[in-house]
């Protein structure tokens, strides 16, 4: 939960502070699992990872 919601239904994202990666995943509590959507190198065309939103 350490990432900022950036996009719905709760996704968040989180920047690796020593490495140019940025993180999207959503964590689903009631199932008690994390789903990684993305791990992006920061010089990656932004939103590529939207088409694997269910």
């Amino acid at each position: 939960m350490r990432g900022r919601v950036v996009e719905e239904p709760e996704i968040r994202r989180y920047v690796l502070s020593r490495y140019p990666f940025v993180i999207y995943y959503r964590w689903e509590p009631h199932l008690e699992r994390v789903i990684l959507y993305a791990v992006m190198h920061c010089s990656r065309e932004p939103g590529y990872w939207h088409d694997r939103i269910a």
